[in-house]
């Protein structure tokens, strides 16, 4: 049996479907290896990045646990969250930031919404924060 002229014709020529496939496979992941080590470093090391993103996952707490969070950040950059519906309270997490010299507590609603404490207000007012949705934005003088 004779093939048809065009298939014929055609054979060996091109790539196939597989083989292209292949090759975007083995080159993202070579970009993916690659791109890390020749970026710049992004925000993710930038201190001030750091602290809202962990005022961010500290709201996140109070509302998926349903109480009220307290977040102490100590002059030494050392950081505790400490949830308050049980007495005493018990620890949720604690870690350290690379800020130093802030001292103040945040206080956060299961509603989403957070406050500084008295003592904190002067270190919050430095920091501008937004009582509504918890967002901090650190000055250079607080660094």
């Amino acid at each position: 049996m004779r093939r048809p002229d065009s298939l014929s014709s055609n054979s060996g020529r091109g790539f196939t479907l597989v083989e292209i496939l292949v090759v975007l496979i083995l080159m993202g992941l070579m970009a993916g290896l690659v791109a890390p080590a020749v970026m710049p470093p992004g925000e993710a090391d930038d201190p001030a990045h750091r602290l809202s993103e962990l005022v961010r996952s500290s709201r996140a707490t109070a509302v998926k646990r349903g109480e009220v969070v307290r977040l102490s950040l100590h002059s030494t950059g050392k950081w505790d969250l400490t949830g308050m519906a049980s007495d005493p309270p018990d620890a949720v997490a604690d870690g350290q930031l690379d800020i130093r010299g802030v001292t103040m507590t945040l206080l956060f609603s299961p509603l989403g919404t957070c406050a500084p404490d008295l003592v904190s207000e002067r270190a919050t007012a430095a920091l501008a924060f937004d009582p509504l949705t918890c967002e901090l934005r650190v000055t250079e003088a607080s660094r």
